[in-house]
């Protein structure tokens, strides 16, 4: 169990049953849920570890390299505009961020800072240096399968503004998602994550993934219409 300071009674539970999930169930059911897939050769790009937890559960190596960072949501939707570009781009790393969060952050959580093409920036957050970040970029980058790609985005950054999902929206991927605090009825992508409603953003989803009442993940990456649970 990860135990964290200041954790109330609700709060210990909580942390107890996600690390049960984490180490316990992910391990004995990951077949069962690998049996359902018709394809196991998807690439899933995110701008948080929400990819992280669901390789995790499938137990499958990483086919993407948007594991264990973040990115703002600047530099995300920038990516993915012109994402078949950025991704080619050699990764170079800097020592302060263009983000005030960023570099108030790394006063506490010392990490990498990459950037790709100049201007796009990546927060390393789980990695312990350069080259750790550097060389599993590389290796996961010449897994990527631009045959088999899958898109998620939240409004968990600091910097989110709705002109970013507007911009996600417009682009041509055929699947992706947006998992949003707020609900959003206009908009295509959008999955409302009712319980983050009384926040001002979608929280930490990676561990607890809190996304999954609202959507099969399985259904999803089957290309299966109905995967929004109701």
């Amino acid at each position: 169990m990860i135990k964290k300071k200041g954790l109330d009674f609700k709060s210990r539970l909580a942390e107890i049953r996600i690390s049960f999930k984490l180490r316990v169930a992910d391990r004995l059911f990951e077949r069962y849920w690998r049996a359902k897939l018709k394809r196991r050769d998807f690439s899933i790009i995110c701008n948080n570890c929400v990819a992280w937890g669901i390789y995790r559960k499938l137990g499958l190596p990483y086919s993407t390299p948007t594991v264990g960072l973040f990115f703002y949501s600047e530099d995300y939707i920038k990516f993915l505009e012109n994402f078949e570009h950025y991704i080619r781009q050699p990764l170079k790393f800097k020592e302060t961020s263009k983000h005030p969060e960023a570099n108030a952050l790394r006063k506490a959580t010392s990490y990498p800072i990459g950037v790709l093409g100049d201007d796009v920036e990546i927060q390393f957050l789980h990695y312990q240096s350069e080259k750790e970040a550097a060389d599993k970029w590389k290796r996961r980058t010449q897994r990527i399968n631009f045959d088999n790609l899958f898109f998620i985005y939240s409004d968990a950054e600091e910097d989110f503004k709705e002109e970013f999902l507007l911009r996600y929206e417009k682009l041509p991927f055929k699947h992706k998602i947006f998992l949003s605090s707020k609900p959003q009825a206009d908009m295509n992508s959008v999955v409302f994550i009712r319980d983050y409603q009384k926040e001002k953003r979608v929280g930490e989803s990676s561990r607890n993934r809190k996304y999954e009442k609202y959507i099969d993940v399985i259904r999803w990456l089957n290309l299966e219409k109905n995967f929004l649970k109701s």
